[in-house]
């Protein structure tokens, strides 16, 4: 998870135990982290400690670097092309999930949806992605 208000790191584990969901998290603060968490570079170097993640959740407005910068990043490395990014964002004007979709976005989620709506429509993506991926697996045998 990408995103620069950190009550999202106390808030989800939370909700995401209660909720029994597989789903877990590692977060960063803005998108030069996030950037540097993909490329495994600095602090994120050892893959032990910092997995390589099976998808991104990316907030669009941040300080450094910009959601928008961060998929436009992401477009220009082809080995990062089936990592799948969804955009997460108070922002709900059109332009912006356009934007964000040319940009490779796999889906677009508006902020705020706190509690356990928030927990059912990640783990919503999570299946989405996972029945996806199982498909890609089928089809390349």
């Amino acid at each position: 998870m990408v995103d620069d208000d950190e009550a999202f790191e106390m808030l989800l584990p939370r909700l995401i135990q209660e909720a029994n969901s597989p789903v877990s998290f590692r977060f960063v603060y803005d998108g030069e982290e996030a950037i540097n968490y993909l490329s495994g570079i600095g602090e994120f170097a050892d893959r032990e400690k910092h997995p390589f993640p099976k998808m991104v959740l990316l907030d669009l407005k941040m300080p450094k670097v910009n959601g928008f910068e961060v998929l436009e990043w992401k477009q220009k490395q082809p080995h990062l092309a089936a990592l799948p990014v969804v955009v997460w964002s108070s922002s709900d004007l059109p332009i912006d999930k356009e934007r964000a979709a040319t940009l490779g976005a796999s889906d677009y989620i508006v902020k705020p949806m706190f509690g356990h709506g928030l927990v059912e429509a990640i783990d919503r993506i999570y299946k989405s992605l996972t029945e996806a991926r199982i498909r890609s697996v089928q089809n390349s045998h």
